[in-house]
């Protein structure tokens, strides 16, 4: 997951939090001072807002997205007026590491779905096509040794093709699955973007 970190000053000492957000899973993480504060999940992932007191002063993470390219913000308020502190600049995760993670959160969602594929072709017959279950299960696999920016052009282009081959195959639920693997395949381009360029909300 993409990691966004502030830092800023209090009467007490400096303080960091940290925001891990799975723009795909909905998943969310946040830690003040390396402790984990909150950890959430959302199905639809639309953004949120998560507050908590530091010392006697509220804190707000705040996650907007459209549903590809997600922005965040955070604030600090002063005292019980109300007026805010300005936090330093969000400080993003080294490239690598960002890449990393999303290779590895990509690798777990084409295991699914070549689960899905393989159970569907098992029960549906032709509905699903066991050849794609084997090429995202294999591909998923080969997330966890071979992790390039390469990764997420071929995630996007197997899932392309096996929603196609879904939509073509016909049938209710292979419709579905392929609309739900087509969605996903330009989310991938989304997110591959999304690491160079996540972006934070201007307040």
């Amino acid at each position: 997951m993409p990691r966004k970190t502030w830092h800023f000053q209090l009467a007490d000492g400096s303080h960091t939090v940290t925001l891990e957000h799975g723009s795909i899973s909905g998943k969310r993480v946040i830690q003040l001072d390396d402790q984990v504060i909150e950890r959430s999940s959302k199905l639809i992932d639309f953004g949120s807002t998560h507050t908590f007191d530091v010392n006697g002063h509220r804190c707000t993470v705040r996650i907007r997205t459209n549903g590809i390219t997600p922005q965040y913000a955070f604030e600090v308020a002063a005292g019980p007026n109300g007026e805010h502190l300005t936090a330093g600049p969000s400080v993003p995760e080294a490239g690598h590491e960002t890449m990393r993670r999303e290779i590895r959160s990509w690798g777990r969602w084409l295991l699914f779905w070549g689960v899905i594929q393989l159970v569907g072709g098992v029960v549906g017959g032709s509905l699903f096509s066991g050849t794609w279950a084997v090429v995202l299960i294999s591909i998923g696999l080969a997330s966890f040794v071979f992790r390039t920016p390469a990764n997420f052009v071929l995630y996007a282009t197997v899932l392309f093709w096996a929603g196609l081959t879904n939509a073509v195959a016909g049938g209710a639920g292979g419709l579905v699955i392929a609309v739900v693997q087509l969605v996903l395949s330009v989310w991938c381009f989304a997110s591959s973007i999304g690491i160079e360029s996540g972006s934070e909300i201007t307040q």
